[in-house]
Protein backbone atom coordinates (compact mmCIF):
# COMPACT_ATOMS: atom_id res chain seq x y z
CA UNK A 1 0.00 0.00 0.00
CA UNK A 2 1.57 3.36 -0.84
CA UNK A 3 1.76 5.90 1.92
CA UNK A 4 -0.56 8.46 1.78
CA UNK A 5 0.27 12.15 3.31
CA UNK A 6 -0.80 12.70 6.20
CA UNK A 7 -2.21 9.79 7.15
CA UNK A 8 0.45 6.62 9.00
CA UNK A 9 2.06 3.95 6.91
CA UNK A 10 -0.42 1.43 6.02
CA UNK A 11 -3.72 3.70 6.31
CA UNK A 12 -5.75 3.90 2.67
CA UNK A 13 -8.16 6.65 3.89
CA UNK A 14 -10.54 5.44 0.81
CA UNK A 15 -11.53 3.00 3.17
CA UNK A 16 -12.91 5.62 5.85
CA UNK A 17 -16.17 5.62 3.48
CA UNK A 18 -17.51 2.79 5.26
CA UNK A 19 -17.47 4.47 8.89
CA UNK A 20 -20.84 5.83 9.48
CA UNK A 21 -21.13 8.35 12.61
CA UNK A 22 -23.15 8.47 15.78
CA UNK A 23 -23.53 4.53 15.17
CA UNK A 24 -22.14 1.74 17.00
CA UNK A 25 -19.81 0.02 15.98
CA UNK A 26 -20.76 -2.17 12.53
CA UNK A 27 -19.67 -5.27 10.94
CA UNK A 28 -18.22 -2.99 7.50
CA UNK A 29 -16.40 -0.88 10.10
CA UNK A 30 -14.11 -3.89 11.94
CA UNK A 31 -11.89 -4.43 8.71
CA UNK A 32 -10.35 -0.33 9.49
CA UNK A 33 -10.45 -0.62 12.95
CA UNK A 34 -7.94 -3.19 12.90
CA UNK A 35 -5.99 -2.01 10.27
CA UNK A 36 -5.52 1.51 12.14
CA UNK A 37 -4.52 -0.62 15.11
CA UNK A 38 -1.96 -2.73 13.77
CA UNK A 39 -0.27 0.55 12.43
CA UNK A 40 -0.43 2.20 15.67
CA UNK A 41 1.28 -1.14 17.02
CA UNK A 42 4.14 -0.84 14.61
CA UNK A 43 4.61 2.54 14.64
CA UNK A 44 7.32 3.61 17.40
CA UNK A 45 6.59 6.64 19.77
CA UNK A 46 9.34 8.34 18.48
CA UNK A 47 7.06 7.91 14.62
CA UNK A 48 4.07 9.04 16.46
CA UNK A 49 5.75 11.94 18.25
CA UNK A 50 7.40 13.56 14.77
CA UNK A 51 4.44 12.94 12.16
CA UNK A 52 3.10 16.24 13.56
CA UNK A 53 -0.03 15.38 15.35
CA UNK A 54 -2.29 18.04 15.65
CA UNK A 55 -3.66 19.30 19.31
CA UNK A 56 -7.35 18.98 18.96
CA UNK A 57 -10.42 19.22 21.69
CA UNK A 58 -13.56 17.02 22.04
CA UNK A 59 -15.52 20.43 19.93
CA UNK A 60 -13.10 19.70 16.85
CA UNK A 61 -13.77 16.04 16.45
CA UNK A 62 -17.15 16.36 17.46
CA UNK A 63 -17.80 18.69 14.70
CA UNK A 64 -15.90 17.80 12.10
CA UNK A 65 -15.70 14.16 12.07
CA UNK A 66 -14.89 13.72 8.61
CA UNK A 67 -11.73 16.23 8.88
CA UNK A 68 -9.91 14.54 11.41
CA UNK A 69 -10.42 10.64 10.35
CA UNK A 70 -7.98 8.67 10.13
CA UNK A 71 -5.71 11.50 10.81
CA UNK A 72 -3.21 11.75 13.80
CA UNK A 73 -4.63 13.78 17.22
CA UNK A 74 -3.47 14.35 20.22
CA UNK A 75 -6.09 15.19 23.30
CA UNK A 76 -5.31 15.51 27.15
CA UNK A 77 -7.49 15.55 29.72
CA UNK A 78 -8.72 13.38 32.95
CA UNK A 79 -9.10 9.87 32.72
CA UNK A 80 -12.49 9.09 34.71
CA UNK A 81 -12.75 5.49 33.75
CA UNK A 82 -9.61 2.73 32.68
CA UNK A 83 -10.71 -0.76 31.60
CA UNK A 84 -8.84 -3.44 29.79
CA UNK A 85 -11.04 -5.43 27.08
CA UNK A 86 -9.87 -8.67 25.84
CA UNK A 87 -10.51 -8.25 21.84
CA UNK A 88 -13.07 -10.71 21.31
CA UNK A 89 -12.44 -10.83 17.48
CA UNK A 90 -9.41 -13.23 17.10
CA UNK A 91 -7.00 -10.88 15.35
CA UNK A 92 -3.79 -12.45 17.02
CA UNK A 93 -1.62 -9.03 17.10
CA UNK A 94 -4.36 -7.12 18.78
CA UNK A 95 -5.22 -9.46 21.52
CA UNK A 96 -7.06 -6.33 23.43
CA UNK A 97 -7.00 -3.46 24.45
CA UNK A 98 -7.68 0.09 26.77
CA UNK A 99 -11.21 1.79 26.93
CA UNK A 100 -10.34 4.84 28.58
CA UNK A 101 -12.94 7.75 29.12
CA UNK A 102 -11.34 11.33 28.95
CA UNK A 103 -12.60 14.68 30.40
CA UNK A 104 -10.95 16.60 27.84
CA UNK A 105 -9.34 19.74 29.60
CA UNK A 106 -11.81 22.67 29.71
CA UNK A 107 -15.20 20.97 28.93
CA UNK A 108 -17.34 18.42 31.08
CA UNK A 109 -18.07 16.26 27.32
CA UNK A 110 -15.93 12.72 26.61
CA UNK A 111 -13.96 11.01 24.48
CA UNK A 112 -13.35 7.43 24.63
CA UNK A 113 -9.97 6.20 23.57
CA UNK A 114 -8.91 2.61 22.89
CA UNK A 115 -5.38 2.26 23.78
CA UNK A 116 -3.10 -0.97 22.80
CA UNK A 117 -1.38 0.16 26.52
CA UNK A 118 -1.27 2.44 29.51
CA UNK A 119 2.15 3.64 31.25
CA UNK A 120 3.21 1.39 34.14
CA UNK A 121 1.70 1.48 37.13
CA UNK A 122 -1.47 3.45 35.16
CA UNK A 123 -4.66 2.06 37.85
CA UNK A 124 -7.96 0.21 36.61
CA UNK A 125 -11.64 1.28 37.07
CA UNK A 126 -14.02 3.66 36.97
CA UNK A 127 -13.60 6.07 39.85
CA UNK A 128 -10.34 7.66 38.47
CA UNK A 129 -8.88 11.43 38.27
CA UNK A 130 -5.56 11.04 36.42
CA UNK A 131 -4.12 13.28 33.64
CA UNK A 132 -3.14 11.38 30.54
CA UNK A 133 -2.25 12.75 26.96
CA UNK A 134 -2.75 10.62 23.87
CA UNK A 135 -1.53 11.24 20.08
CA UNK A 136 -3.45 8.70 18.19
CA UNK A 137 -5.62 8.58 14.91
CA UNK A 138 -9.36 9.59 15.32
CA UNK A 139 -12.20 7.16 14.18
CA UNK A 140 -15.77 8.16 14.29
CA UNK A 141 -18.43 9.84 16.94
CA UNK A 142 -19.45 6.85 18.38
CA UNK A 143 -22.79 6.31 19.85
CA UNK A 144 -23.23 4.32 23.42
CA UNK A 145 -25.54 3.94 25.82
CA UNK A 146 -25.24 6.28 28.86
CA UNK A 147 -27.96 6.47 31.80
CA UNK A 148 -29.75 8.81 30.17
CA UNK A 149 -30.13 7.38 26.70
CA UNK A 150 -28.18 7.35 23.42
CA UNK A 151 -25.15 9.84 23.13
CA UNK A 152 -22.22 9.98 21.07
CA UNK A 153 -18.68 10.95 21.75
CA UNK A 154 -15.21 11.47 19.81
CA UNK A 155 -13.45 8.07 19.36
CA UNK A 156 -9.59 8.09 19.39
CA UNK A 157 -6.98 4.63 18.74
CA UNK A 158 -3.87 4.69 20.51
CA UNK A 159 -0.97 3.48 21.05
CA UNK A 160 -0.02 4.40 24.34
CA UNK A 161 -0.77 6.83 26.62
CA UNK A 162 1.55 9.22 28.50
CA UNK A 163 0.66 9.98 32.24
CA UNK A 164 1.10 12.12 34.81
CA UNK A 165 0.20 10.91 38.07
CA UNK A 166 -1.81 11.80 40.80
CA UNK A 167 -0.20 12.53 44.23
CA UNK A 168 -2.55 11.29 46.87
CA UNK A 169 -2.39 10.23 49.97
CA UNK A 170 -0.68 6.91 50.80
CA UNK A 171 -2.98 3.92 50.31
CA UNK A 172 -4.31 2.31 54.03
CA UNK A 173 -3.16 -0.99 54.64
CA UNK A 174 -5.95 -3.41 56.22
Amino acid sequence: LPHVPGYLPGIDPERFLVIRDDTLFRREEIPIWYEMLESLAVSSDDMLTHQGAEKVGFVQLYRQPNVYRGKLVQIAGTVHRATYIHDQGGNAKVPGYWQCWIQPTGTTYVIVVYSLAMPNGFPAGDQLQEEVQFTGLFYKRWAYMAVDGMRSAPLVLARRGTWSPTAGPSPTRL
